[in-house]
């Protein structure tokens, strides 16, 4: 089983949507335990529609465990380095993540 993980964001604008996406570039390089753990990562700005609620960015990744993805929400350095960046970039966001 795979688990997978979106965030969504309203970002506040347009401008930031390059800074954000260069911090998701960097987080397939992650390493728990001296290896690479994220299987995939895609980031990206999204189509605009009334149904999203302002919500406007979307960021899409897997993990081979929810012990992985665990580690990525609560210790993983690039994650930690992403949200300085990223969180004063956005008036809002929400993650869901399940097992596929």
């Amino acid at each position: 089983m795979v688990v997978q993980r979106i965030t969504l964001f309203k970002v506040s604008s347009a401008d930031y949507v390059p800074t954000i996406t260069a911090e998701y570039d960097k987080i397939p390089s992650a390493v728990k335990d001296g290896k690479h753990y994220v299987l995939s990562c895609k980031a990206s700005e999204t189509y605009e529609d009334k149904s999203s609620e302002g919500f406007n960015f979307a960021a899409r990744m897997s993990f081979a465990t929810l012990e992985d993805m665990n580690f990525y929400q609560d210790k993983c350095s690039a994650h930690q380095a992403l949200k300085t960046v990223v969180i004063p970039l956005v008036a809002g966001r929400m993650t869901v993540y399940w097992e596929e």
